[in-house]
């Protein structure tokens, strides 16, 4: 819109209204929003984890997925023998078994079948564990050097019920009944001019699993045993 002016001196004076009145306009809504600052946001709020209800168990696991069970632990020894003719008693695996008498003092011969249990003086080599006497002085059998039937894995001085005691690896040379290579884990326990030995057999390292299994369950029934005497 234009618009013309007179003045005092008769001069007229065309003005230009149309921007200023833009600008008037405009200027209370540029006011309110400033352009160097963004809108607000909402500040960041860190996720946070809800509690299960008291008593809330985690979903069963879908079948196929569950953990196998643990093999059986034969070195929880749940049973005892005692032999009065050697007079000591000692614990042994549940679930094995054991000989009486038939020929071997009882808790001769400990295995966890009886398909091949001895009954005669002769104790085969496949039988799991054997505890035997041996009418010859400690100092005699643990000498295994001087056996050129046998060399010794390893040796360690222990004791057993109080006792001087060796455990020892033995592996056989082959010139003696068991062939090259056949080996036995035991221990001897000094009984004053005579010894008492617990073994186990390796024969020709068929099944080294079950060889070490056997050293545990040795293990574990020698720190088991007493002697009648000592009670």
């Amino acid at each position: 819109m234009t618009t013309t002016m007179t003045g005092s001196h008769g001069m007229t004076r065309t003005s230009q209204l149309l921007p200023l009145t833009i600008v008037l306009a405009l200027a209370p809504a540029l006011a309110g929003c400033p352009a160097d600052e963004p809108p607000d946001q909402p500040p960041d709020t860190p996720p946070t984890d809800t509690p299960a209800p008291p008593g809330t168990e985690p979903p069963p696991a879908p079948p196929g997925t569950e953990p196998p069970p643990a093999p059986p632990d034969h070195t929880v020894l749940e049973q005892s023998c005692t032999n009065q003719q050697y007079g000591f008693q000692v614990d042994y695996p549940a679930g094995w078994v054991v000989n009486q008498a038939d020929g071997l003092p009882p808790c001769s011969a400990f295995d966890p079948e009886d398909a091949s249990m001895p009954t005669a003086a002769e104790i085969p080599r496949d039988i799991a564990i054997v505890i035997r006497r041996d009418d010859v002085a400690f100092e005699t059998v643990t000498d295994f050097d001087s056996d050129f039937t046998v060399r010794a894995v390893s040796r360690e001085e222990t004791t057993v019920a109080g006792r001087p005691a060796v455990v020892a690896e033995i592996e056989h040379t082959g010139d003696g009944m068991y062939q090259e290579g056949d080996r036995h884990y035991g221990y001897y326990v000094d009984l004053d001019g005579r010894t008492l030995i617990g073994i186990t057999h390796g024969i020709d390292a068929a099944d080294p699993p079950a060889y070490q299994e056997r050293q545990r369950i040795l293990d574990a029934m020698m720190n088991s045993l007493q002697f009648q005497d000592d009670d």
